[in-house]
């Protein structure tokens, strides 16, 4: 029989397990802006060049690609589900072919970029909710 710690002490264990994805969901938001706002801002005006600085960029690829990485493996071990991994994955090499293709249109390298974000934001509300479903399930089995 389940007591109410034990319940509330597993719900706070899924609560913090889907913890990487809320912050991959941030960061991949995060990234997506920044790659639509410097294309906007670059048309208006010379602030779009501090928003494009290579090392930004870089930053904000890197920070997004290693979230998603640990997020979604760290979810996969728990749900075993293999839905937000490709989702993910297809995300991740979006980002990456916009950053290091050396794409000769910076509209491409834009749609790729939000493109890529949005699909790791994707992935991380999958994750999110395969790990959810997967505590209820262990608390169903747990109480048999």
């Amino acid at each position: 029989m389940t007591t109410f710690a034990g319940s509330a002490t597993r719900r706070g264990l899924g609560a913090q397990a889907s913890d990487p994805d809320r912050v991959g969901v941030v960061a991949s938001t995060l990234c997506a802006v920044h790659c639509v706002g410097t294309a906007v801002l670059a048309g208006v005006s010379g602030v779009g060049a501090v928003f494009a600085d290579e090392r930004v960029e870089v930053g904000f690829c890197v920070c997004a690609v290693s979230i998603a990485l640990g997020a979604l493996v760290r979810g996969w071990r728990r749900h075993r589900s293999c839905i937000p991994g490709s989702v993910g994955s297809s995300g991740i090499v979006l980002l990456l072919t916009a950053r290091c293709a050396r794409l000769e249109s910076s509209v491409t390298e834009t749609i790729l970029s939000v493109a890529g974000g949005a699909l790791l934001v994707t992935a991380h509300v999958l994750n999110i909710q395969r790990l959810r479903q997967a505590g209820s399930c262990c608390e169903v089995c747990d109480d048999a």
